[in-house]
């Protein structure tokens, strides 16, 4: 996604909003800032596959400091965020998820503007 929908009431973005998606799939996109994968429910950090990274760069915003996530995996010990990143500018952020066919979201996802 090269824009995403934000809400300036509560500078929350709508992940699920794909008006300016593009994918390598016609008509198949997924939510902003989500992951997952089918590879494996074994708990070790090696076997997640499903990545996402954001990107925020040449813009007035930063991201906070974490960024909570939900999280439908199986088993529970999978139920985490992997090699979480966040940049020292606070304009990029990566990380993994998945398990046996699971996904992470943003429970919220809300920018900071710079210099407030």
């Amino acid at each position: 996604m090269k824009q995403v929908r934000l809400n300036v009431n509560d500078m929350s973005l709508d992940i699920s909003d794909f008006r300016f998606a593009t994918g390598s799939i016609p008509n198949v996109f997924h939510r902003f800032a989500t992951a997952g994968d089918c590879f494996s429910p074994d708990c070790s950090e090696d076997y997640r596959k499903g990545n996402f990274k954001v990107d925020i760069s040449g813009t007035n915003f930063l991201l906070p400091n974490s960024i909570p996530y939900l999280f439908s995996i199986y088993p529970a010990c999978v139920q985490r965020l992997y090699k979480e990143l966040m940049s020292s500018d606070r304009r990029q952020w990566s990380g993994y998820c998945g398990g046996r066919c699971g996904n992470c979201w943003p429970e919220v996802f809300r920018l900071l503007v710079e210099g407030c």
